[in-house]
């Protein structure tokens, strides 16, 4: 997989730069805790979804151990829930953030 041989910061960039326009506005027009705390965690998930990605393709002994933790827990997708997302007919399996709607 290509994705995984690419640095952090190179798989977070293009969503970080994309997030950072989507946030300004927001932050500009509504000055609400609760609101910038949705914000916050939601664009936060966005930024690290390549990262989640690459994470579901790590063998577990590679991991860090709070990856593994959630992976087991099914907050984050793990291996083997991931894999049908590359095998014909490549229509299931492709949420990466969380087990949510995964067959």
């Amino acid at each position: 997989m290509r994705i995984t041989r690419h640095e952090f910061v190179n798989r977070t960039h293009p969503f970080a730069c994309v997030v950072t326009f989507l946030v300004l506005p927001i932050h500009l027009f509504w000055d609400h805790p609760i609101i910038h705390g949705f914000v916050g965690v939601f664009f936060g998930c966005v930024i690290f979804t390549q990262q989640f990605h690459v994470w579901a393709h790590g063998a577990k002994n590679q991991l860090p151990p709070l990856v593994v933790a959630l992976q087991d827990l099914r907050i984050l997708v793990g291996r083997s829930q991931h894999e049908a997302h590359h095998r014909p007919p490549y229509n299931c399996n492709y949420c990466v953030r969380y087990n949510m709607g995964l067959q």
